[in-house]
């Protein structure tokens, strides 16, 4: 059987970081700064399957790598549970400084997140990305809903439901870990023999 090599690898991602952008986003806009940032994320895709295969291949060679790779991970998760709890805790109060109104939903943005039009008052209306959120998913061009505004100065905007998004969070750390664990153990070990011996090479 053939050795995969790296090369294999960062291919595999490209195509596969690709074939997932087309597949939800469909074809993008004809606007360059989109088309720059999704160029970015496909090669983002290739680093981490190159790093798949990097990892696999240090894992069989010694799997006490996984062992400080887990010990990082946990550190790097710590903001955002530290986030999660905090924001939890400050959506009572900010509810209670808040009025609702409804917003019509206008459509989403490339990167899926809704665009919302609200009345300000009786004259005025604006609008708002509305942060991503599980419930969103269900929201369609033309359907209400419910926005939280401060009474008073800096006006902080909440959209429904209120307060943050359990899953969207642990899906965020599920992609810390998935990334973060290719990255670390694929082009850690890599990087510290690299400045040791210039010579050997994993690729």
């Amino acid at each position: 059987m053939a050795k995969i090599s790296y090369w294999h690898g960062v291919t595999s991602g490209v195509l596969a970081t690709a074939g997932y952008l087309l597949w939800s986003l469909g074809l993008p806009p004809a606007d360059g700064f989109i088309l720059i940032l999704l160029l970015l994320v496909v090669a983002c895709g290739g680093v981490v399957g190159g790093g798949t295969v990097l990892s696999w291949r240090h894992v069989v060679h010694n799997s006490r790598v996984l062992w400080p790779t887990g010990a990082a991970l946990v550190v790097l998760s710590l903001p955002s549970l530290t986030c999660y709890q905090v924001e939890k805790q400050r959506t009572p109060a900010f509810l209670a400084r808040s009025d609702s109104v409804r917003g019509v939903v206008t459509g989403r943005n490339v990167f899926g997140q809704l665009g919302i039009e609200y009345p300000v008052d009786s004259l005025r209306k604006a609008r708002l990305i509305a942060e991503n959120k599980v419930a969103h998913r269900q929201f369609r061009s033309g359907d209400s809903i419910w926005v939280y505004r401060e009474r008073v100065p800096p006006y902080e905007l909440a959209v429904w439901p209120p307060g943050p998004d359990l899953r969207i969070t642990l899906g965020r750390l599920l992609w810390l870990w998935g990334i973060g664990g290719v990255l670390i153990v694929g082009y850690g070990p890599l990087f510290k023999r690299q400045t040791t011996d210039p010579d050997v090479s994993d690729t």
